[in-house]
């Protein structure tokens, strides 16, 4: 119960649970494996593949939720792989898949938190509690997103 493993998955469960409340016509998909089936160029890298903790789909737009409960010391220690670049590169394959697919939808880039980050830096990833994770998306107006569109185009 104590280990960061545990700690990891009752934060996705939190996530899943507070998602739950969203509308209906939403579409929430669980630990997505994204592949573009080509190499793409992401800040001078190349991507092909990424996973998504939490993929939300609604009408108001594409969200791509990274789930982080990480304990301070951890945080800080230089140890884990950027949350802020793993979810920018997961919403920009998103973004890129949708693009080819003629869809245009904004893809917003969220770190699900209760507990601490590493440094920003240049990365523009929204970080949001757990419990305001839905009041956000729900607040998220940009467009008119056909989730049906974006699913198949998704392969979902």
């Amino acid at each position: 119960i104590t280990s960061k493993e545990f700690a990891g998955a009752a934060a996705e469960v939190a996530v899943i649970e507070e998602l739950s409340y969203l509308g209906t016509g939403s579409l929430i998909l669980n630990d997505v494996k994204m592949e573009s089936g080509r190499y793409v160029q992401f800040e001078g890298k190349p991507l092909m593949s990424a996973q998504i903790d939490t993929l939300v789909i609604t009408t108001d737009g594409v969200f791509v939720i990274e789930v982080k409960n990480w304990s301070r010391e951890f945080a800080h220690s230089g140890k884990g792989f950027s949350p802020y670049e793993q979810a920018s590169r997961a919403s920009y394959l998103v973004f890129d898949r949708l693009r080819s697919a003629g869809i245009s939808a904004k893809v917003r880039a969220i770190i699900a938190t209760d507990g601490s980050l590493p440094e920003r830096g240049e990365h523009k990833v929204a970080v949001v509690p757990i419990s305001r994770l839905r009041r956000y998306i729900e607040a998220a107006r940009a467009a008119q997103v056909d989730v049906s569109s974006v699913r198949r185009a998704l392969g979902y």
